[in-house]
């Protein structure tokens, strides 16, 4: 799916909803992927890409942000729990889940969540493309991390 371009949807009456232009981001790791030739996260994904992201999430409440997060973070911690025996098969419908979930909110908060949900299902997309080369892992850990420094930035930009 391309995330890059503005949504649409049919609303209950089948009148065409635009959702405003802050939608249409672009993500460029849907492209170009979370790591550069030699497999090291793209430095202008941990800077660029990451703040250009926080700043249009600027609608989303912290709460909301952070719901997500920890979500990810948690699936991340078990991924690489070395006492548990979970792996990437078992942890790989949980992170399909996220985009349910985030489908649910949007669909109770479309104001606000539309560009959370456009990235996390960017995100998730790139790990489903990466999965089938073999490297599924690899990506959703790169994702967390990507994931991690977008929330970082943006505290700066939300407004609660």
């Amino acid at each position: 799916m391309n995330y890059n371009k503005g949504y649409e949807s049919k609303g209950r009456d089948n009148r065409k909803e635009s959702y405003n232009s802050q939608e249409s981001i672009k993500f460029i790791f849907s492209e170009k992927g979370f790591t550069d030739t030699k497999g090291n996260l793209r430095e202008e994904l941990m800077t660029v890409e990451a703040e250009e992201i926080a700043k249009n999430l600027k609608d989303v409440t912290t709460a909301q942000l952070r719901a997500f997060f920890n979500e990810i973070k948690a699936l991340k911690n078990r991924l690489e729990n070395k006492e548990s025996e979970e792996n990437f098969e078992k942890i790989y419908p949980l992170i399909l889940m996220i985009k349910s979930k985030v489908q649910y909110r949007y669909s109770k908060d479309k104001n606000k969540l539309g560009v959370l949900k456009n990235f996390l299902f960017a995100g998730i997309d790139r790990i489903i493309l990466e999965k089938k080369e073999g490297k599924g892992k690899e990506a959703f850990i790169n994702f967390a991390i990507f994931f991690e420094t977008v929330v970082g930035y943006s505290y700066e930009y939300i407004k609660n």
